[in-house]
Order: structure tokens, then C-alpha cells, then sequence
């Protein structure tokens, strides 16, 4: 779910949407599962999640991402030494997939060149970025771990 709402941002996401999205039910369909989902969700990001700031309600519309926290300077990418050479076809790639799909991937070996295109990407993206160094991170928690600590939110292990 919290792949879906990061893809969406900053669309709000309906109940019925991340039913169908997520889980796989028909529209209409009554269920718990996602405001299970967003209670346990926001456990785990946010601060207080009685009070949240990053999985937010938008009244009569349904739950969002909320992209507000990445204004912080310090999250901001750091400026590339130089001009990026050579990959204007994997740079327009990235642009045109960040169109519709808000959560990439950028894979290669060693050296190749994806921070310094990630960099370019973040400099000419008109929306919100936010830069999240994960050198060092092993797997997806402690990759989370890291984003959480950036945003000042708390990460809390399950039960």
C-alpha cells in the first residue's frame, strides 16, 4: 500500500482504489483492510500518529501521501559538480516514467553513472524532491529506517 500511495503522490487515493489496487477487490466491496493498513502504516512513519503528517485523511477524497515534510533544505539533492554527459536518452527515459509512476529504480553496476542522472533528474523534476542517501543500507528496513530519520519520523518494528 505504501508503494501504491508513493506512485500516486500527490493524488489522493480512494478507499475503493487501494482495495482494487492493492488487495484485489471489486469496487463496492465493504472491508477494513486499508484503514487497518493506514493505522499500522502510520505506527510505524509518523511521529504522532494521532496527529499525522506524512499519511494523510483528505476529507470526502481518501489517503495521501504527503510530499510537504521534503521542503526541509537538508533534504534537498546536493548541487552535481558538472554538467551530465551522454545520457540524454536514459535522462528524457526517467522524466517521462516519473509522468505516471512516482517511485523509481535506478539499477547498474558500480560507477555507471546513477546518482549523477538521479541528481540531474531531481534538478530538473518541477515537483517536490527529496534526497535520501541509502549507501550503507542492507534491506528495505533499514533502507525505511534512513528515509524515516530524514523526515523526522518514527519507524516502529511489528510485534
Amino acid at each position: 500500500m505504501l508503494r501504491y500511495l508513493a506512485a500516486s503522490t500527490p493524488r489522493a487515493v480512494s478507499n475503493d482504489e487501494l482495495l482494487n489496487a492493492v488487495w484485489g477487490y471489486a469496487a463496492n466491496v465493504r472491508s477494513r483492510a486499508v484503514r487497518v493498513a493506514v493505522r499500522r502504516l502510520r505506527a510505524k512513519l509518523e511521529a504522532d500518529p494521532a496527529a499525522p503528517v506524512h499519511l494523510v485523511t483528505v476529507r470526502g477524497q481518501g489517503y495521501r501521501l504527503d510530499a510537504e515534510p521534503m521542503r526541509d533544505p537538508d533534504l534537498h539533492p546536493p548541487t552535481p559538480l558538472g554538467p551530465l554527459i551522454g545520457r540524454d536518452e536514459a535522462l528524457s527515459q526517467v522524466l517521462q516514467r516519473l509522468q505516471t509512476q512516482r517511485l523509481l529504480t535506478l539499477e547498474g553496476s558500480p560507477g555507471v553513472g546513477k546518482t549523477r542522472l538521479a541528481l540531474e533528474v531531481g534538478r530538473r523534476w518541477p515537483g517536490p524532491v527529496g534526497w535520501f542517501p541509502l549507501a550503507g543500507a542492507t534491506d528495505a528496513e533499514s533502507a525505511l529506517g534512513r528515509i524515516a530519520t530524514r523526515i523526522s519520523a518514527r519507524v516502529q518494528s511489528p510485534a
